[in-house]
């Protein structure tokens, strides 16, 4: 097998072991209920990002985790708002 083939599967099995981390913690959480504390933090995150980003920006959120403040920039409808994780259970609930 070629150094590029073994660096490659390398790789592959860093990204799976990865994933498989992420998706034990994010698998046995319930994060789907919107809280009080998460809105605020939400209300706050869209207030500092819209210093900083003008409106129409797009924004790619890698390790979005359950994606609330992602959502946050979404509901405001200022942003192009995409998400990316490892985990596919943090995807379920983003």
């Amino acid at each position: 097998m070629s150094q590029t083939s073994t660096n490659k599967n390398h790789q592959q099995d860093r990204w799976s072991q990865e994933a498989k981390k992420w998706d034990q913690i994010y698998a046995p959480q319930n994060t789907w209920e919107e809280t009080e504390d998460i809105r605020q933090l939400s209300e706050e995150f869209l207030e500092i990002v819209s210093n900083f980003l003008p409106d129409g920006s797009r924004v790619l959120e890698a390790g979005c985790g359950s994606g609330w403040q992602s959502l946050a920039l979404a509901r405001s409808g200022k942003y192009q708002v995409s998400l990316l994780d490892f985990s596919s259970e943090a995807l379920r609930y983003a």
